[in-house]
């Protein structure tokens, strides 16, 4: 109130215009916003004022002096809510065979089950004034929508009211799923379990893990963290692609019946094929670490997997 005053006053005795006074209270008033966002705005204001080159006297400055102490005092008293972990699901309508998945520091787990339609169930910790609508708020914060088939699936790091933190996805998928892409910017994907004929992971930094899947061509890429595969291959798995800027990639188990033909290369690692079905050639025998490798021939009429495994920082093993 007392700043508040003391800009109407500055007002009245003509040191300040109507328009700059708006610009400074507008500042005072940006006091629901986090800290950094309200000292930004009165930078912000004082510094258009002094941008127009008003001819400010010293006892004004000494009042905005006084005005900013004031505001810092106040904004080092504000309160910022609470830290409150919530829980909410949606369901989207049976018919869906495309999901799209896109989250920030997020750990997402898909995984198979018998209904004909996707459920998702998201966890996270809710910062918010008011504890009691933190639920109301995670709702806000996941954006959903379903058109001919294709579903999409938002998790957003606020809303007008809240800050959604640390956050788990899991995500329940039926059989019949054509396409199923996760896109996160910090967390780790898990897969299990599930049966989809297109499906795409890509983090920047988190760990991908995929257990007993069945997918017709598989696309993962990290920025950091590793990649691990444990009988993630099927003998309708068809093209699998697998890069990370920096960790290790490990595929554990081949499908037993059809030809192979793939590439594994790392800059600063090794690589270790050991399948015992495979045939591996290395670029240099002193320094293993570009390969190819093969089993069985493919052609026009004679389906087989196709795999590139490259990492810049890591190690590679198929075994």
């Amino acid at each position: 109130m007392e700043e508040r005053m003391k800009i109407l006053q500055l007002v009245a005795e003509g040191k300040l215009t109507p328009e700059q006074a708006d610009m400074l209270l507008d500042a005072l008033d940006n006091k629901q916003s986090p800290k950094n966002d309200s000292k930004m705005a009165w930078d912000r204001a004082t510094d258009e004022l002094k941008s127009l080159g008003t001819q400010m006297s010293s006892a004004l400055m000494q009042g905005l002096s006084e005005l900013r102490r004031g505001l810092e005092v106040n904004l080092s008293n504000l309160t910022f809510g609470e830290t409150v972990n919530a829980s909410v699901e949606h369901e989207f309508p049976a018919g869906i065979d495309t999901l799209h998945v896109t989250t920030t520091n997020a750990r997402v787990r898909l995984e198979h089950w018998t209904q004909p339609f996707v459920r998702v169930y998201v966890h996270a910790d809710v910062r918010v004034e008011e504890p009691h609508r933190a639920k109301e708020e995670l709702q806000a914060a996941v954006v959903t929508s379903a058109v001919d088939g294709q579903a999409i699936l938002e998790l957003r790091t606020n809303t007008e009211r809240a800050k959604i933190g640390s956050s788990r996805i899991d995500v329940y998928l039926p059989d019949s799923m054509r396409t199923v892409t996760v896109k996160s910017r910090n967390g780790a994907t898990f897969a299990d379990h599930i049966e989809v004929q297109e499906l795409s992971l890509d983090t920047v930094n988190g760990q991908l893990r995929l257990d007993h899947t069945k997918c017709v061509t598989m696309r993962l890429t990290t920025q950091n963290g590793s990649i691990h595969l444990f009988n993630a291959l099927c003998d309708e798995a068809r093209d699998l692609f697998a890069t990370s800027r920096n960790g290790a990639i490990h595929v554990n188990g081949l499908p037993s019946s059809i030809p192979i033909q793939g590439t594994a290369k790392t800059i600063n690692g090794n690589v270790q094929v050991v399948h015992p079905s495979l045939t591996v050639l290395y670029d240099r025998d002193d320094r293993k670490n570009h390969c190819t490798f093969e089993r069985g021939q493919m052609g026009d009429e004679v389906n087989g997997l196709s795999v590139y495994l490259e990492t810049k920082v890591g190690k590679i093993t198929v075994q």
